[in-house]
């Protein structure tokens, strides 16, 4: 899978491709795709079939102010217009991707524990962020 960012005036549009289904990163394709959904218009909804803890970054990213409901294997996520900057934890590997895209949708500064996941699971991620001109940095 690799992943287009687009940088327009107001907004960014991400667009995914598959490449193979044996790409190892095909696993986090929902979760990005889901924190991409955080502003977009109207409602959305994820169906998660195979591990019933999938949904562990959507209570960080309700403290940014996205509008998600939960119910059994099915979140609904309604774009909201603002995200705001908080401090988040990311618990695995794939809420800390989540997280991060979350993040750089959002005003205002946000924090993001638990890193190793992200470290571990990503590498040169600040770098690779950094150089398609977004802001952030590892502390």
């Amino acid at each position: 899978m690799s992943a287009k960012v687009k940088r327009f005036e107001h907004k960014y549009s991400l667009s995914f491709k598959v490449v193979s289904n044996n790409d190892k990163s095909l696993s986090i394709k929902g979760l990005i795709f889901g924190a991409s959904l955080l502003k977009a218009n109207g409602t959305s909804i994820i169906t998660e079939n195979v591990y019933d803890q999938r949904f562990q970054w959507i209570p960080e990213v309700q403290r940014m102010g996205a509008d998600i409901q939960i119910g059994w294997q099915h979140a609904m996520i309604k774009g909201v217009d603002k995200l705001s900057g908080a401090p988040v934890h990311s618990t695995d590997i794939r809420t800390g991707a989540s997280l991060v895209i979350a993040a750089l949708q959002a005003d205002g500064e946000s924090t993001i524990s638990g890193i190793d996941h992200i470290e571990r699971g990503y590498e040169n991620i600040v770098s690779l962020l950094s150089s398609i001109g977004s802001e952030i940095e590892y502390n």
